[in-house]
């Protein structure tokens, strides 16, 4: 049984639960001079990361004006949410649908 009704309470409770999670996490940054180099040209860049660092690389640039491609599959729902809450702008594409308007929108 499908409980669609309860996807809003449980993704509010889920993003609750990545905070603090988060909260817990470490990081070792290296070559920031490179990142402040392209933010100081005041051009647009594209970040590209290995799915299983996406979390960690969310919660570290929250709230730094940055627009995410997320699939439009059910589970990118979760993440848009996550990612919206972090303060991220988020469009709705993937290799296999919409893509293209994907791209576009970013």
């Amino acid at each position: 049984m499908k409980l669609r009704w309860a996807e809003p309470l449980l993704g509010s409770v889920g993003v609750a639960l990545m905070h603090v999670l988060a909260g817990t996490w470490r990081y070792r940054v290296h070559g920031t001079e490179h990142l402040r180099a392209v933010h100081a040209t005041g051009r647009p860049f594209i970040f590209v990361l290995w799915h299983s660092r996406i979390l960690p690389l969310l919660f570290l640039h929250r709230h730094q004006g940055v627009v995410l491609l997320i699939s439009r599959h059910r589970d990118g729902g979760h993440l848009a949410t996550l990612a919206d809450r972090w303060g991220y702008r988020s469009v709705r594409g993937s290799s296999r649908r919409g893509g293209e308007a994907g791209l576009l929108g970013i």
